[in-house]
């Protein structure tokens, strides 16, 4: 991650959001409210359930923020929080969101899911196709 900003500012980005993979009902309004929240801070970040984090996004580079996190913890997003602090970086929160890691994520993705069946989203519908498939319990 720490990378890909790094060349991103390089090439000339002035606002960067990186999202992870994991948050398949992430919607584009979020992104975008990161960005906005990027115009008058320097970092954002969208927190996830595990302790983690779902988006970040800087306002330029500083590579000291991924410096010292146990990564794969429970523990990214507060050690993540200490290191902006400790830079002194204005910061901004999203809404705490749910992000895929193991099963019971899954059974919860499943269950969000079926709101989401009536939007006529085909990409959704395919996934929630595909958990059907997985026999989920979600009772």
């Amino acid at each position: 991650m720490s990378n890909a900003f790094r060349f991103a500012f390089a090439k000339g980005a002035r606002e960067i959001v990186i999202v992870g993979t994991d948050i398949p009902l992430l919607d584009k309004e979020v992104v975008l409210t990161a960005f906005k929240k990027l115009e008058n801070r320097q970092c954002v970040i969208g927190p996830s359930l595990d302790g983690g984090y779902y988006l970040l996004g800087l306002s330029h580079f500083e590579g000291k923020i991924f410096q010292n996190i146990n990564w794969g913890t429970d523990k990214v997003l507060n050690q993540t929080l200490g290191a902006v602090k400790r830079l002194g970086l204005t910061y901004s929160l999203l809404e705490e969101r749910f992000d895929v890691d193991d099963v019971e994520d899954l059974v919860r993705l499943k269950l969000s899911l079926r709101r989401y069946r009536k939007a006529g989203s085909p990409e959704l519908d395919f996934l929630s196709d595909r958990l059907d498939e997985l026999s989920l319990n979600t009772h």
